[in-house]
């Protein structure tokens, strides 16, 4: 029913730690295959201690996502394919429920929850549209879905539709080809279901966000559009920001002059400061924006500190221990 696509680009620790994840839950009768990219030696003799993963060697470091899942539908004979490319890993704990909705309903594609991590696996946040997808039905309306954050990547598509749709729905890290194939993908199909649990970790980059909130500006409808570009701010850097007020103007242009602005998102502050006060209000929220990303990563990496320290706590011994020991050695 459903085998894992590894695509490794690095050498073997990062590889390590996705196939440690997926050691422990895969079942027998599912295959992991590693797809290497111009992988060093060393990778391709650890690789040769996991006798239940498949390995294929490219030596093309370029080759992307979307040609390697193209290469591997060949190859692989399961109804779904679950890619994982560069430092994503699986979330273990998740696979049975979506096991179950694969096994039980079929769909044509799944849209999975994602969460992203910070240094370490340990410190984790949300996707951005975790609230909206958590408050989505099972089986949830197409307009409510196209509404999710526009990422190919945590799409799992039934094989037979990926064929379908062939190249012009395949995932290529730039932002308006991303969502433009995010409309495709859900648009053509008739059967689409939700997998809540996060299922995929990877590390948060950041990425210049200008550039697709000027892309949902033209590829999607107003209300989406702000709900996407608030979605890309994840990702983005202070640096960037008078570059996001220019985009900005660009997605406010789309909206009525004489209609309240709705309250989709983080971004939606930024657009009424705009039309308010101009670029110094609009940057104004934007850095109120960024200062309660900041704040969330920053309690995120407080909690995990907090908890290494009880960790070691409770692994160290203690000063009484320690003077016990003390007063036997010196007896």
């Amino acid at each position: 029913m459903l085998s894992f696509v590894v695509i490794s680009r690095g050498e073997w620790s990062d590889l390590r730690r996705s196939l440690a994840r997926l050691a422990g839950a895969v079942r027998p009768e599912e295959k992991v295959f590693v797809v290497t990219c111009g992988a060093s030696e060393d990778t391709l003799r650890e690789l040769e201690r996991h006798p239940y993963v498949q390995t294929l060697r490219f030596d093309v470091p370029e080759l992307s996502r979307a040609e390697v899942m193209h290469l591997m539908r060949s190859e692989v004979q399961t109804p779904y394919m679950l890619c994982l490319d560069g430092q994503e890993m699986i979330v273990p704990e998740a696979l049975p429920a979506l096991r179950l909705l694969l096994r039980s309903q079929s769909p044509e594609v799944v849209v999975l929850n994602r969460k992203w991590w910070l240094g370490s696996t340990d410190v984790t946040l949300p996707a951005p549209d975790h609230r909206r997808l958590m408050a989505l039905e099972a089986t949830p309306p197409r307009q409510d879905l196209l509404g999710l954050t526009p990422d190919p990547g945590r799409l799992l598509l039934h094989v037979d539709l990926a064929k379908r749709l062939a190249e012009e729905a395949m995932t290529t890290g730039e932002w308006d080809r991303d969502m433009a194939a995010w409309n495709r993908i859900l648009e053509a199909s008739e059967h689409v279901l939700l997998c809540p649990e996060p299922v995929l970790l990877a590390p948060l980059a950041t990425r210049a966000a200008a550039p697709a909130v000027q892309a949902a500006a033209h590829v999607a409808p107003p209300d989406t559009a702000l709900l996407w570009a608030g979605d890309a701010l994840a990702f983005a850097e202070p640096g960037e920001a008078h570059a996001l007020l220019e985009a900005a103007e660009v997605l406010l242009a789309g909206f009525a002059t004489d209609s309240a602005l709705p309250d989709l998102g983080p971004m939606a502050p930024v657009l009424r400061g705009l039309r308010s006060g101009g670029p110094a209000m609009g940057l104004a929220e934007l850095a109120l924006v960024f200062a309660a990303q900041d704040r969330a990563r920053t309690e995120a990496l407080t909690q995990a500190v907090g908890t290494l320290r009880s960790d070691l706590d409770l692994a160290l011994p203690g000063p009484d221990y320690l003077r016990r020991l003390y007063d036997r050695i010196r007896a």
